[in-house]
């Protein structure tokens, strides 16, 4: 989702104003860049992705809050990112 809206974002302002079929296409090449990536260089694209969910854990234990998202706890998320 947030490849997605990065790839929007980002032809928005380039002024392009395609389909979202468009940015779908573009958005499952990058998926399977990083399948690519991943598997060439030994990563388990799970192991990724869980770990990023327990650090998103640690950063929001309740819901998301702009308050947290700007006074982050950087020592306890890279004790996480670190694991």
């Amino acid at each position: 989702y947030q490849i997605s809206l990065m790839v929007q974002s980002s032809a928005i302002c380039l002024g392009f104003t395609e389909e979202k079929s468009i940015f779908d296409k573009q958005l499952a090449d990058i998926l399977g860049s990083i399948i690519v990536i991943c598997k060439t260089e030994g990563f388990v694209l799970d192991e990724i992705l869980e770990t990023n969910i327990a650090k998103l854990r640690a950063r929001y234990p309740g819901k998301f809050n702009s308050n947290k998202a700007l006074n982050r706890d950087l020592k306890t998320e890279r004790t996480i990112l670190e694991r």
